[in-house]
C-alpha cells in the first residue's frame, strides 16, 4: 500500500474556516478537505504547506503550530496527516486555482460537507480555536491538564471511526505514571 505524508491548513477568518473541494477527476474527487497537500522529499511540513497553498490557492500564509496529527488507511493509500493552525497575511485573498471550489464555512457546520475521511477526525475540534488560545480550552473544548501532565486523549470521532496512531499514543501515555510534583 502506498504511504504518503500530508499537511493541511486550518485557516480562520471571522468565525469561518477555509475549506476546498477536490477536482472530480482526482482521488476522492468532489470531496471537501482542509487545503494542503503532500510533503515532498527534503521539505519540512511548514515548507510543504506554504508551497501547497501557493499552488492551490495562489496566496501566502503564515504557518502556526501543529494542532492535530491523524493517520488514515484508504483501500489504496495510507495517509499521515498533520493539521496546522495558519493565518493569511493582511490582504491575502485565496483563489481556488488548484481546487474545484473553496468556501469559508461556519465552524459549526463543517459536518454538513462531504469531507475526505482522513480529515474527519479533526472536525469536532474546529468549533474552537485549535491552537488552545480560545479561552484556555483544548481543541475538544476541555480545559488543559495541569502543568507536567500529558494532555488527555481526544474523544472518538463522530460515528465511532478510528484515529489510527492517536489511540496507540494515548494508550502509551495512559500507562506512564504521572510526573512527580505535577501541579493540580
Amino acid at each position: 500500500m502506498r504511504r504518503v505524508r500530508v499537511v493541511a491548513a486550518v485557516i480562520r477568518r471571522g468565525g469561518r474556516i477555509l475549506v476546498t473541494r477536490r477536482h472530480g477527476h482526482a482521488e476522492r474527487g468532489g470531496q471537501w478537505e482542509f487545503p494542503g497537500g503532500k510533503v515532498e522529499p527534503g521539505e519540512t511540513e511548514p515548507e510543504a504547506l506554504t508551497r501547497e497553498i501557493r499552488e492551490e490557492l495562489g496566496c501566502e500564509l503564515r504557518v502556526g503550530p501543529l494542532v492535530a496529527r491523524t493517520e488514515h488507511g484508504y483501500p489504496d493509500l495510507h495517509v499521515e496527516l498533520g493539521f496546522y493552525e495558519c493565518t493569511l497575511p493582511e490582504g491575502a485573498e485565496p483563489t481556488p486555482i488548484g481546487a474545484a471550489a473553496m468556501d469559508w464555512a461556519e465552524a459549526g457546520r463543517l459536518a454538513e460537507y462531504d469531507f475526505c475521511e482522513a480529515d474527519r477526525p479533526v472536525l469536532p475540534g474546529t468549533r474552537r480555536d485549535l491552537s488552545g488560545a480560545g479561552g484556555g480550552l483544548d481543541q475538544w473544548g476541555r480545559p488543559p491538564p495541569p502543568r507536567g501532565v500529558p494532555p488527555p486523549c481526544p474523544p472518538p470521532p463522530p460515528g465511532g471511526g478510528r484515529m489510527a496512531g492517536v489511540e496507540a499514543r494515548c494508550l502509551a501515555a495512559a500507562s506512564r505514571p504521572s510526573p512527580a510534583g505535577a501541579e493540580g
